[in-house]
Parts: C-alpha cells; structure tokens; sequence
C-alpha cells in the first residue's frame, strides 16, 4: 500500500524517515558545506575591498526623503545624522569611514547570510517535494509492476490449468479408447473360444454317437452270431454282452471324466495355443478326416473278417462239437489275458506274444506329454476293442507315479481310435493289458 505525505503540513515538506537514504543526506549536507563556502567568500571579498573605494562609493545625502529611500531600496540601512555638519565641505574622518565599512560588511554579510538561508531551505523544500514526488512514481511503478506480475501469474496460471486440464481430458479419451479396444479384444477372444469350445464338444458327441452305433452294431452282429451257436455258446454270449455293457458304461464314464479333464487341459493350454490354434484345427480335421476313413476301411475288413471268422466257426461246428467246445474254452482263457502264439493265439480268444508291442508302437507316437524330466513313470492300462480294432474302453489299473503322465497315454489311446490286427489277420476283442513306460 502506498504512503501519500500530507503537503499541508511542515512536515509532509520533510523526506520519509524510512528507509534511511544515505544519498540525499549527503546532497543535502554538500549543499549546506556550499553554502558555507558562499557565505565565508562574500565575508572575504567585503573584508578586501580597498578603502578608498568604500569612501568614495558612500556619499552621505542630507535629505531626509533620499536617505529613507536609499535605506529601503539597497538592503542597508544608512547611518542617522544625529546632528547636520557645520559645513558642506567637511569630509568624513578615518574612523567614521572605518565604522561605516564595518556596518556595510555586517550588513552584507547578514544579507547573505539570510539569502543563503533562504536559498537553502527553498532547495531543501523543493529537494523533498521532488523526493516525495519521486518516491510516490516509486511506489505506484511499484504497484503497478506488481499488478502487472500478479495479472501475469494469474494468466500463466490460467494457461496452466487450462493445459493441464486438455491434458487430462487427452489422457482420459486416450484411457477409454484403450479400454474399448482391450474390451473389444476381450469379446473376440472370448467368441472365438466359446466357438472353439463348441466345436470341440460337437465334434466329441458326434464321436460318441458314432462310437455307440459301433457299439451297437458289433453287439448286435455278435448277438446274431450267438443265437446261431449252440446252447453253451449263447450262455457266452450272454456273458460278453452283459460285459460289453458294462465296458460301454466304463466308456462312456470315462469318456465323460476325459471330457471334462480335456476341457480343463483345452482351457489352461488355449492361452499357450492360440497361435497354433488354426493350424493345429487345420491339422486335426485332416487328421480326422484320414481316421475317419480309415476306420471305415478296417471296420469293413473287420466286417469281412468277423463273417468269414463266423463262417469257419459255423464250419467247425457242423463237423463237430469238440472244436467248439476248445474255442468257447479258448475264449474264456484269453479274457483273463492268455498269450498264444500264431494263428493259435486268436482261435483261443488271446493273442500272440507280438501283439503288446505292436499296440505300444502304434499308441506312442500320439501320446503328448509335456511334463518334468525327474523319473520314468510307468503306467499300466486295461484296453478292449471290438471286431473292428476300435478301441470300446481303456482305463488305467496300476497308475504310476506322475498322474499327468497316466492322462497323457489315455488320451493317446484316444488318439489312436483303433487298434492293430494281430498276426493272423484279426483284432482280439478281449480285454487285455499292456504297460506303457516313459522313454
């Protein structure tokens, strides 16, 4: 706020007290020290005037008038005549000279003296008019620097938040966007599994449906063949089709267990899978396709075979009831697992010595196991097919000790769909056992 001096008083004339100002006390004290100086030169330069130029520069007039007027008008008062002089002609004497040169220089002197007074306080007077003057333009540049920097800072602060705020409103549309896109992604990937999802599980009910029609058809077909045997044969019968049920429900317990166990392996490796998704669907509808008709090839030879195999059966047992009773006999061996060697093995209801490992060589190259190097599980599955070599039911009896590696060879077994012919030409359709080991 600034301080405007009050002029009307004596004091508003004197500088501000505050803040001390060295400068202008020394003008003013180099004035006084001038003024000094002035007054003690016009005392010297009274005090060296020659005498006779004093006497002859005063001339006393005895007119009264005169003498008021010279007294008013030169500063100087004249001396009074106490008494006229007694003639024209008398000349004043050395003393009254000597007191009138005194009486001048004193006069003089107090002139001026006085006019330099004056002079000083009229300069003094003007010096802190000019100061306050100044120091007035002082404080209002002052302020008006200060309202112009506070107008400043206010419109960079303006400009600031202004900035700032198109800032936040970039960053918060770019934020959205990026959210819609990942929201947008999100929704893709989620069709495209669900998608893939469905097709998977159409796919394995397809599968099953035409696994159970197979089923279905082979039960049937040995039914047929059943009711042509004789009376032991079709107690036999009875017997492998109350099993056959019971492994189609095994089956189908386990295909549904597998199902489940595919769709959370599907779920975990679908982010590890995404990029071979295409080509792996690709590859597996060529692969199916391959199968597919494969299978329709083997079960048709199958078919031939289980006819032809029928066929010689119904000939071995029109020439006699011994025959049949060593096949039946044979039979019931070979479902506990009995080996034979040759064409013996299968006319026994076994299989030959080789078979094992012509099941391993074909269920290995489609296992998938992706688990720790520590160890050599070894597993041990139960597996039966039908007429056709398809495989009706596999389940693991003596599990080893890394159950990712028991999942791995079911679902190579699964893989597989079907299994080899033995030496003589035919699929054994009892259940059996064979070990898998790690390599």
């Amino acid at each position: 706020m600034s301080h405007t001096p009050d002029l009307s008083s004596h004091e508003g004339l004197l500088p501000p007290r505050e803040p001390f100002r060295p400068a202008a006390w020394l003008v003013a004290l180099l004035i006084h020290l001038g003024l000094l100086g002035l007054l003690a030169w016009a005392t010297h330069w009274a005090v060296d005037t020659p005498a006779g130029e004093a006497v002859v520069a005063e001339v006393w007039d005895s007119t009264p008038s005169e003498e008021g007027q010279s007294g008013t008008g030169g500063g100087q008062s004249a001396p009074e005549a106490t008494a006229a002089p007694t003639t024209a002609a008398a000349a004043p004497t050395e003393a009254d000279v000597a007191d009138a040169r005194h009486a001048a220089e004193a006069q003089q002197a107090r002139a001026a003296a006085h006019a330099a007074q004056l002079a000083a306080a009229r300069q003094a007077r003007e010096q802190a008019r000019e100061a306050v003057r100044q120091q007035a333009e002082a404080q209002q540049a002052q302020e008006e620097a200060r309202q112009q920097a506070e107008a400043r800072e206010k419109e960079r602060a303006r400009k600031t938040e202004e900035a700032a705020q198109a800032r936040q409103r970039h960053l918060q549309a770019m934020a959205e966007a990026r959210q819609a896109a990942q929201q947008q992604e999100a929704d893709v990937a989620l069709r495209r599994q669900r998608h893939l999802l469905q097709q998977k599980q159409e796919a394995h009910a397809a599968e099953q449906a035409r696994r159970q029609a197979q089923a279905a058809q082979a039960e049937a077909e040995r039914q047929a063949h059943a009711a042509q045997l004789k009376k032991a044969r079709q107690q036999e019968a009875a017997a492998r089709a109350a099993e056959a049920r019971k492994a189609r429900a095994t089956a189908a317990a386990q295909a549904k267990a597998q199902a489940r166990a595919e769709a959370a392996s599907a779920a975990r490796s679908q982010a590890r899978a995404a990029a071979a998704a295409a080509a792996q669907k690709a590859k597996a509808e060529k692969m199916a396709a391959a199968r597919i008709a494969r299978e329709k090839a083997r079960a048709e030879a199958g078919r031939q075979s289980e006819i032809a195999r029928m066929a010689r059966m119904a000939a071995g047992t029109s020439l006699g009831g011994s025959g049949g009773d060593a096949h039946a006999r044979g039979t019931g061996a070979g479902g506990k697992g009995q080996k034979g060697t040759g064409k013996d093995a299968t006319s026994r209801g076994g299989f030959s010595a080789s078979y094992a490992a012509r099941v391993r060589n074909r269920v290995y190259p489609n296992i998938r196991f992706h688990g720790g190097n520590d160890g050599a599980p070894v597993t041990v599955v139960r597996v039966r097919a039908g007429a056709d070599g398809h495989i009706l039911f596999s389940r693991v009896v003596k599990p080893s000790t890394d159950s990712d590696w028991d999942q791995a060879v079911l679902n190579a077994l699964e893989r597989t769909g079907t299994l080899p012919a033995d030496v003589d030409g035919q699929v054994p359709q009892v259940p059996f056992t064979i070990t898998f080991k790690r390599h």
